[in-house]
């Protein structure tokens, strides 16, 4: 029960990390869209305040998309990694306990 236990945290970090990735990347694409966007709008008509302002919020965006990135895609490697390790059953948890009771004792486990 525990290591189920475990495993649906795991799951669910793994997920959440995912989907910290994928609104990065998202942010990322939209930032560097309106950046290319605004720039080639700016040949036509230089010193526009609304030109520059959705190129400055397209900056914005990537930044953001690039700390979202960075946040995002370790947590979904590491807890990907942690699923893994407790599937194979390398982990202590993942082990059965064998139990052996002799007669007149106490029951030992390792």
């Amino acid at each position: 029960m525990l290591l189920r236990q475990r495993m649906e945290a795991l799951a669910a970090r793994r997920d959440v990390g995912g989907g910290v990735l994928a609104g990065g990347l998202a942010l990322c694409g939209t930032g560097a869209g309106l950046m290319v966007g605004m720039s080639l709008a700016s040949k036509n008509d230089p010193n526009n305040a609304n030109i520059e302002a959705f190129y400055a919020g397209g900056v914005g965006a990537l930044a953001s998309g690039a700390v979202l990135t960075l946040v995002g895609l370790p947590m979904t490697a590491a807890n990907a990694a942690a699923m893994a390790k407790l599937e194979s059953g390398d982990a202590a948890q993942a082990r059965a306990v064998r139990a052996t009771v002799l007669p007149g004792a106490i029951a030992l486990s390792w």
